[in-house]
């Protein structure tokens, strides 16, 4: 009987409640104009950037992986390295994706995540009995693997990342796209920021999340040093051989120009 009543319950709210998350977390994007919804599932999309909207998934997979530890592995030193692996992968996440609205927020879960990697590895350490030879040796093999996992994981991340790079190298129309992407993005937000009505604009910039302002923030300084219009030579004057260096100019005022272009993007 407790068994058939686990079995309902499982069906209705564990895949049931899944079910139904993933429905409003796929349905999202084409319904945000949707007043209702908006306020139905407020509880699920609010607290998350609107590009990361399905965060909600992210966070349930982890807790849902982290409970498994105990049901598919019975050593607490494979239950310790469990969790470990699965905070590692969340933790790599979070700051790919920085799904949180505000930057103190991701900042904070990342370092509670590493937190407990920490905690996690250092309690491993007490798995087994200190009496139990066997385990001992156990462990120091498998801490010796850990160390070499570890070592090696950089540098097998930075392969990975840079498979696009050369992907993207290998094929020019594929770049072309990207680029024709981000010249439209350019030409739409060309468009928001011509509007004569100051008011609207800031309130465009104001719905914007901590996070996305902060991006904002960087890539109008960085097309602002990238893209400054090139000047012709001739409009350079003619620095004699025998001139010092105090006297040569470059057409860029050292640190000033920085400073002033810094000052002009506070959002």
């Amino acid at each position: 009987d407790l068994l058939a009543v686990g079995s309902i319950a499982i069906v209705i709210y564990c895949v049931g409640g899944a079910a139904v998350v993933s429905w409003v977390l796929a349905v999202a994007p084409s319904r945000s104009a949707d007043p209702t919804f908006r306020k139905r599932w407020r509880f699920l999309l609010a607290r998350y950037r609107p590009g990361v909207h399905w965060w909600s998934a992210v966070v349930i997979c982890r807790g849902f992986f982290v409970a498994l530890a105990v049901i598919v592995f019975e050593s607490g030193l494979h239950q310790c390295y469990h969790i470990a692996a699965t905070m590692c992968v969340y933790c790599v996440l979070i700051s790919w994706y920085r799904p949180w609205r505000h930057v103190a927020t991701n900042t904070f879960d990342a370092l509670m995540s590493g937190a407990t990697i920490a905690g996690v590895l250092i309690v491993s350490r007490f798995a087994t009995s200190p009496t139990d030879t066997q385990s001992q040796e156990e462990i120091g093999r498998e801490v010796a693997t850990t160390a070499q996992v570890v070592s090696t994981a950089p540098f097998v991340l930075a392969v990975v990342l840079c498979i696009p790079l050369f992907s993207e190298h290998l094929r020019p129309l594929s770049r072309e796209s990207s680029m024709a992407e981000v010249l439209d993005g350019l030409r739409a937000l060309g468009s928001i920021s011509g509007e004569k009505d100051d008011a609207n604009l800031r309130d465009r910039v104001a719905a914007l999340t901590d996070v996305d302002k902060n991006l904002v923030r960087h890539g109008l300084l960085a097309m602002q040093l990238e893209m400054k219009p090139k000047v012709p030579d001739e409009a350079y004057p003619k620095v004699s051989d025998d001139a010092s260096p105090d006297t040569t100019h470059f057409g860029v005022d050292s640190c000033a120009d920085y400073d002033d272009m810094s000052s002009n993007f506070s959002i």
